[in-house]
């Protein structure tokens, strides 16, 4: 009889499978329910694919750069192009994906998740009221910044992280959407 062999797959192939079938399963629904062109949910895949890549080393980089990202971009440009559902599920993945290969705690993870998806639900209005583009995003990251950090500071992070973080993010995203989110949109 032959010997077994037993195979140990890494814990972060896991969860990149799952999110990758998350993210499949949902996009077909998505297109099965309302029915999106396939060309809006090749759009919105990837959006949420550079969103999350742009993350990963704010994930692994510390300090020198954290804050620069495309993921509020994206969630951006896709809530005022898509709608804010589409907003929203671009939000949600792009922030919560790159964050399950790094030990946060569940609540960091939950605040921010959180956090993406009210951006994409409310960036597409907020652009139809100011009608500019980097406007949008400056108010946008301002206002997610400073409460992100409030909500940050109560469960224990430092306020000199905070502001390090805020310093960087809040001009990163204003310049990355007012140059490539005016191409995007």
């Amino acid at each position: 009889m032959p010997e077994k062999i037993q195979v140990k797959v890494p814990n972060s192939w896991i969860h990149f499978s799952k999110a990758g079938v998350s993210i499949l399963i949902m996009l077909l629904l998505i297109r099965l329910g309302f029915g999106v062109a396939w060309s809006t949910l090749l759009t919105i895949l990837a959006y949420i694919a550079a969103g999350m890549l742009s993350r990963l080393p704010v994930r692994y980089g510390g300090s020198p750069v954290a804050g620069i990202e495309l993921a509020t971009t994206l969630t951006i440009i896709t809530s005022i192009q898509y709608g804010p559902m589409a907003g929203s599920i671009v939000g949600a993945f792009s922030y919560g994906l790159p964050i399950m290969y790094t030990r946060e705690s569940p609540s960091d993870v939950f605040v921010g998740t959180l956090g993406y998806i009210v951006i994409g639900l409310f960036a597409g209005g907020l652009y139809g009221m100011l009608g500019n583009l980097a406007m949008t995003a400056l108010v946008i990251v301002i206002l997610y910044d400073l409460i992100e950090n409030l909500i940050y500071l109560t469960l224990g992070h430092t306020l000199i992280g905070c502001i390090k973080f805020s310093v960087i993010h809040i001009p990163a995203v204003y310049l990355i959407t007012k140059y490539l989110g005016i191409i995007l949109l």
